[in-house]
């Protein structure tokens, strides 16, 4: 039920107890990338790991000291969550932005009038 591929560290939350589970995964180390075995954090729900994304950016500072919440736009949050290591790729916020762009996700973000 893991929706968004947090590693299993850190403190646990409200929506995270400690559990894990080992899978396989590629990081990108040393200029390349390499296939490990990673701890991922399991959760009881989908809803739990929705809830405790939202609980892991908030309350890890990083993140809002690189930014992540207060981009003004989708393509400089993409680049704060790169910059605060949220994934090894460095490719991470491209690819991120990319998606957006394909998918014309930024509509979403229009007020109703």
């Amino acid at each position: 039920n893991n929706m968004f591929g947090i590693k299993a560290s850190g403190s646990t939350s409200p929506y995270w107890h400690g559990e894990s589970v080992s899978a396989g995964t590629s990081e990108y180390q040393n200029g390349a990338y390499t296939g490990t075995t990673g701890s991922f954090r399991k959760y009881a729900t989908v809803s739990d790991s929705i809830r405790d994304h939202t609980w892991f950016l908030t309350h890890n500072g990083r993140y809002a000291k690189a930014g992540v919440f207060t981009a003004k736009t989708p393509e400089e949050q993409a680049r704060a969550l790169q910059n605060a290591g949220y994934a090894t790729d460095p490719a991470y916020a491209g690819k991120l932005i990319s998606i957006i762009n394909s998918y014309n996700l930024k509509e979403y973000d229009k007020k109703k009038s």
